[in-house]
């Protein structure tokens, strides 16, 4: 049996019996010997992963038994594949098998890990490592890359929709970014050109609208499908959520993190909860049939 993607608890809680599930006999690029000793390196990712001090100390002593390597190798070996691709260390904080993948005959492994330095430093990022067709020849992708090139992303798109934005009035933050979940290969990465993840790669685009004295909710509409059609003609996927700001005060700036919390309070009659709420959302995809990568969407395009 191998642990459902559903369970990612801790390696310290789990505990041995737990791991023993994730044993099967299967070729992975990751081959296990009997007589392997606990490395440095195998004993710091173990501490990264959860596992006890009693079970670090069992592999110091009897080796590393092959539950305990499955998981161990591949976050090991996802370490230090980041660590090639970016230049930066990275810390494995999870590994876990997929069950859903298995039964259908996909062999692969999913390793969480986080980034030991920039501004993205401590969160948490996703490593496949799939070797359903050859596990000589793993193939691997990961999600750190939005992160890593968000910045240079924002400014691409939002550069492209300003023709289009002309007649857009004051009181508008706008700001683009990868799909979230979206993950890229080892084809992609900090040299990329921007302009051809930004095209390859779907994007979500968040538009926060103040509401202005006797704005109504045709306006913002209005407001809306001028910037669905900017967007559409950038050429990209891009998913749009925008939000009616409200109950700002008159020296408070609308700004992405008020937007948020806005969009996160949507209770506009209770006249005890005087925070920025939003009071109207619209969602649109553009330059796409469907939105296939992503559960309830509305095409438009």
């Amino acid at each position: 049996m191998v642990q459902d993607a559903s369970s990612q608890m801790s390696r310290g809680s789990q505990g041995t019996a737990s791991r023993a599930q994730t044993t099967q006999d299967q070729s992975t690029p990751f081959p296990w010997q009997e007589d392997t000793e606990l490395t440095d390196d195998l004993e710091r990712v173990a501490g990264t992963l959860g596992m006890s001090e009693d079970e670090i100390e069992q592999m110091r002593v009897d080796g590393v038994d092959e539950s305990s390597w499955r998981l161990l190798a591949p976050a090991l070996a996802a370490e230090e594949h980041l660590a090639q691709k970016y230049g930066i260390g990275f810390t494995a904080i999870d590994c876990y098998y997929n069950l859903t993948d298995d039964q259908q005959g996909n062999r692969a492994c999913m390793v969480r890990v986080t980034p030991q330095a920039g501004e993205n430093a401590g969160n948490e990022y996703l490593v496949r490592c799939d070797w359903t067709q050859d596990a000589a020849s793993p193939v691997w992708t990961e999600d750190y890359l939005a992160a890593a090139r968000a910045g240079e992303y924002a400014a691409y798109v939002e550069g492209l929709l300003e023709p289009g934005l002309t007649d857009i009035g004051p009181g508008q933050v706008i700001t683009a970014q990868f799909y979230e979940g979206d993950m890229f290969g080892d084809d992609e990465g900090p040299a990329t050109p921007i302009a051809e993840l930004a095209r390859a790669h779907m994007g979500e685009l968040y538009v926060y609208v103040r509401r202005t004295e006797g704005m109504d909710e045709a306006a913002f509409d209005t407001e809306v499908a001028t910037i669905a059609e900017a967007a559409r003609a950038t050429g990209l996927r891009l998913y749009i959520t925008a939000g009616c700001i409200d109950r700002l005060g008159a020296d408070e700036e609308l700004t992405l993190e008020v937007g948020a919390g806005a969009m996160r309070n949507r209770d506009a009659t209770d006249a005890e909860h005087l925070l920025p709420v939003c009071v109207w959302r619209r969602s649109v995809a553009v330059n796409q049939a469907s939105r296939t990568s992503a559960e309830g969407a509305q095409a438009a395009s």
